[in-house]
């Protein structure tokens, strides 16, 4: 479990995994069960596109979206094509 692994309380645990996807880092979805599960994505497109789905972190930091525009520009335009709509 994580939270074991990060030495951490449980509250401790889940506050900073909440911070982490309101920032963009992972994202929280519920399973079959109803329990909230935690996820981290590749870096890009994945976390990069959350972190740029952030109004409020994308304003105070332009460098997100400059670098989200320029990395899937550079490094991944050539699969683009292949990826379904």
């Amino acid at each position: 479990m994580l939270r074991k692994k990060c030495g951490k309380s449980p509250e401790e645990t889940y506050r900073i995994l909440m911070e982490l996807a309101k920032i963009g880092v992972c994202k929280v979805f519920h399973n079959e069960q109803g329990k909230e599960v935690f996820m981290v994505q590749i870096f890009a497109p994945g976390i990069l596109e959350m972190m740029v789905n952030n109004k409020e972190q994308l304003e105070k930091y332009p460098q997100i979206g400059k670098a989200f525009e320029e990395y899937t520009r550079l490094r991944i335009s050539h699969i683009a094509p292949n990826l379904p709509m």
